[in-house]
């Protein structure tokens, strides 16, 4: 149990957001785990990779036990795909072992797949999956991961924009990190989520500090005033205009 009193995915081993204040732990599981080494979000945004004595494995879990396999990952972590095509995918049997370690210790554990085939992730998307207490975040690699592993164990399979990246790694964490910060007590000021983009499908409206004059450009005159209905109504007004110029598609 951690201190809030809410149950952990193992009692050795865990990925913690926020110290002690928050309840969600997550999960991520890749082949790499260099790809996760010396990356820190935040002092309150922690990446624990985990390795329990006696225990060695292809896939690396940050907050669960790793499961044993055989080999060097390039013996057994992947493989040539059948139908011929270019490059290799992630073996089926040694990723299903640790997700079912894992989903062995939450069986009701939320399981991601980070995929470019996969649906866009948007601000909602990270609202409500910060609703949960347990996530299994999948990083693939090569050309992908074998598809009847995605059949088996995904609860969703998300994408971060339509380009490609050399493994799911940098994705988990963009996940990681626009989830946490929806989870109560993460942000200093939690008014700062309802001022954000995407918030009513509108980019964030100008912002701006001291000094009030720089390089011969000035903060609009409203901002000073001190007028906060002026400044709520002139902030909307921005918004709008910066969506429809940025973003037109977030109008349909």
């Amino acid at each position: 149990m951690d201190i809030t009193g809410k149950k952990i995915l193992s009692r050795d081993a865990y990925f913690h957001l926020l110290g002690s204040l928050v309840n969600e732990i997550q999960v991520l599981i890749t082949l790499f785990p260099w790809r996760f080494m010396g990356v820190v979000t935040s002092p309150r945004l922690q990446l624990n990779p985990v390795e329990p004595k006696g225990l060695g494995g292809l896939f690396r879990a940050f907050g669960a036990f790793l499961i044993p396999g055989k080999g060097s990952p390039k013996k057994s972590g992947c493989s040539n795909g059948w139908g011929g095509g270019a490059g290799m995918l992630l073996s089926p049997e040694p990723l299903s072992s640790t997700i079912e370690h894992i989903k062995g210790m939450d069986s009701d554990a939320h399981t991601i797949f980070l995929s470019p085939v996969g649906k866009p992730f948007h601000q909602n998307d990270a609202k409500r999956l910060g609703n949960k207490e347990h996530l299994i975040l999948v990083s693939g690699r090569y050309e992908g991961i074998d598809e009847r592993v995605v059949e088996i164990y995904a609860d969703e399979v998300f994408s971060v924009g339509d380009f490609i990246l050399t493994g799911g790694e940098l994705p988990s964490l963009m996940l990681c990190d626009a989830i946490s910060r929806t989870i109560p007590d993460v942000l200093g000021n939690s008014q700062s989520l309802n001022e954000e983009s995407f918030e009513e499908n509108l980019l964030e409206a100008p912002s701006f500090t001291k000094p009030d004059f720089f390089k011969q450009k000035s903060v609009i005159s409203d901002y000073l005033k001190g007028n906060h209905a002026r400044i709520s109504a002139l902030k909307k007004q921005m918004a709008l205009s910066k969506t429809k110029y940025f973003r037109p598609d977030l109008f349909y």
